[in-house]
């Protein structure tokens, strides 16, 4: 089995440094799923984002 690089606070960019401090003050951690995310510059916020999104959804 490969196994997967969980990156720390210190390994991700600055961007990404604050949206795990953001995590941890809130949840007390950062789950390792959310943490293998960083692996992509990117995911990390666009995940936060979707995930924070409002939805409605429609009965058609």
């Amino acid at each position: 089995m490969t196994t997967i690089n969980v990156p720390t606070r210190d390994d991700v960019s600055r961007a990404t440094q604050t949206i795990f401090d953001k995590r941890n003050s809130s949840l007390g951690t950062v789950h390792n799923l959310y943490a293998t995310l960083a692996h992509s510059g990117h995911a990390p916020g666009n995940y936060l984002a979707f995930q924070n999104a409002k939805c409605m959804m429609h009965a058609t």
